[in-house]
């Protein structure tokens, strides 16, 4: 595991898979230290193959949804590879709603993520 604030970092043979360890990622502060700790793994440490786990995660303010997009785009301009996953039905509806279930790939659970990106 890793060291940062408001994520915990597994490394896996196929990527990283990362956890949050905020179950309401809505302060504006967390939204912010957030995005910028994920940010680093593509721009600092040149990780490209990359596993948001939603698990535990029971709220996501706009600005939040916000920076997942920016990852998003960070990473697909890197060639790299996110997937979101395990996220409670809440979460999921809400990406439904948006339509971002449609620019982003989500699945289940963390075992069926890791593998889909090797």
């Amino acid at each position: 595991m890793s060291s940062h604030k408001y994520i915990e970092i597994e490394q896996q043979e196929e990527g990283v898979l990362v956890h949050f360890t905020c179950r309401r990622i809505i302060d504006r502060s967390i939204v912010e230290d957030l995005a910028q700790e994920l940010y680093a793994l593509i721009e600092k440490r040149g990780i490209l193959k990359i596993v948001l786990s939603f698990h535990g995660v029971e709220f996501l303010s706009t600005a939040a949804l916000n920076r997942l997009i920016i990852l998003e785009r960070k990473v697909r301009k890197a060639n790299g590879v996110l997937v979101l996953s395990s996220m409670c039905q809440q979460i999921h509806t809400v990406f439904t709603i948006t339509k971002l279930d449609e620019v982003f790939n989500i699945r289940f659970d963390d075992e069926e993520t890791l593998a889909c990106i090797s």
